[in-house]
């Protein structure tokens, strides 16, 4: 039973909610400036579907 429940708060598994998983993550913003490939943009556009789909957009920060 130790191990178990040892294994779960090393994994950080343990019944947190999803605005606290999320409260370290922001979705990638990008600026006029900003010169990007296609691979970089698809790359960008699928951690930020993927933040969304996990986080929820209400639980989102945007990084400037």
């Amino acid at each position: 039973m130790l191990l178990p429940s040892l294994m779960l708060s090393v994994s950080g598994c343990g019944g947190t909610s999803a605005i606290s998983e999320c409260s370290w993550v922001q979705i990638i913003t990008v600026s006029k400036q900003d010169v990007l490939t296609d691979q970089t943009a698809r790359e960008i556009l699928s951690h930020n579907l993927k933040v969304e789909t996990v986080c929820g957009k209400g639980n989102l920060s945007r990084s400037v």
